[in-house]
């Protein structure tokens, strides 16, 4: 009877333990559509993982004990079941670990893909917002009540103009020549 409770936990500790990497599996096949309820999951399969392999070495303890024969006595054919056991239950352990090392390196490069990707969000938002404060200020400069150059030029407004979209598209070339845009 007690053999036969622990080949269907561990049955249904494989069977768990094969959905988890049957879904992050799937997770796992876009790296670049990746989100936070990904992450999310990874963190809950981690989670389950972590629970499920302490579960595991406690079965692991406790069927050591039934097979030092220190409880009760087995009989021979008994004895090579419970070592089935305790092989199979290995095995789960070790499937269990695996797949939590494989899990957290994959949440880890989620993560990195993620900062990376927000890194380039920020490069493009700072390049741009330089871009357009550079206009604002020139026009500034010559919105207030100073005597500056070409003051009396008719031709003020465009030069002020001009050296506005000149400044502008250098910057926007030093930009991409840096990789910013």
């Amino acid at each position: 009877m007690l053999v036969q409770i622990f080949y269907e936990i561990n049955n249904d500790y494989s069977k768990f333990i094969a959905g988890i990497e049957k879904a992050m599996r799937n997770v796992a096949i876009n790296l670049e559509k990746i989100d936070n309820k990904d992450i999310v999951r990874f963190v809950q399969f981690e989670r389950i993982l972590n629970d499920f392999y302490s579960s595991l070495n406690a079965n692991e303890l406790m069927l050591e004990n039934v097979l030092s024969g220190k409880y009760f006595s087995l009989y021979e054919a008994d004895k090579d079941l419970i070592e089935d056991l305790f092989i199979s239950n290995k095995q789960l352990l070790q499937r269990t670990n695996l797949l939590l090392k494989s899990i957290v390196n994959a949440r880890e490069s989620y993560s990195t893909i993620m900062q990376n990707n927000l890194n380039k969000t920020i490069k493009f938002l700072t390049a741009i917002t330089i871009i357009f404060t550079i206009p604002t200020m020139i026009a500034s400069i010559y919105g207030m009540n100073l005597s500056l150059p070409l003051q009396q030029s008719p031709f003020a407004f465009i030069i002020v103009v001009l050296i506005i979209f000149f400044v502008s598209l250098l910057s926007l070339v030093i930009f991409i020549l840096k990789k910013w845009l």
